[in-house]
């Protein structure tokens, strides 16, 4: 078997979305909706959330990518998620919400306009279909990317802009996970 070498064949946007991105963001309070597509960039999806102030919930399947028990996790969207997260937005509705490796689909939104930020999503995934697919009607600005390349370009498009946090006073309370069972 002989193997090519690719080089890297990762896709990520240019700096100038980047910077674009940068400027809609800076200033204003965020919410990050993981998806299994953000699986590999568990770092620097914290380090954006935490540089920001970001309120981030998760598709069922974007469920471990960042720490449930973390103050700014406010709950799963979709199938098996927090009813909370949709009264959450509906009460402090986002302008933009950042999605990262989500398609939004079904299991994962149930297509709730709850979810929806006031001005429109940005979404950031490899797979171009994914655009807009799940809420057509809301504006979408799309940027085809590897979700850890992206997320470390816009911190670093960021710079020193003070981070804008969104409201906790209004964070669902989770219960408190149970132990675990010792082995028998």
């Amino acid at each position: 078997m002989h193997i090519v070498d690719r080089g890297d064949t990762t896709p990520m946007c240019s700096p100038q979305v980047i910077a674009r991105h940068a400027a809609l963001l800076a200033g204003r309070p965020l919410t990050i909706w993981l998806g299994f597509g953000a699986r590999h960039a568990a770092e620097q999806v914290r380090c954006l959330a935490e540089r920001t102030g970001a309120r981030v919930m998760c598709s069922p399947r974007g469920k471990g990518v960042f720490p449930e028990d973390h103050p700014q996790f406010i709950g799963v969207t979709g199938l098996g998620g927090h009813p909370e997260v949709d009264e959450l937005l509906a009460a402090d509705r986002p302008e933009y919400t950042l999605v990262l490796g989500t398609r939004m689909g079904e299991s994962t939104s149930f297509w709730t306009p709850e979810l929806t930020p006031s001005a429109g999503f940005i979404h950031v995934d490899t797979d171009p279909a994914a655009f807009g697919a799940a809420y057509p009607e809301v504006p979408t600005i799309a940027a085809l990317a590897d979700v850890g390349r992206y997320c470390a370009a816009l911190l670093a498009a960021l710079g020193d802009t003070p981070a804008t946090p969104a409201r906790v006073d209004l964070r669902p309370p989770h219960p408190p996970r149970p132990p675990p069972r010792p082995p028998a």
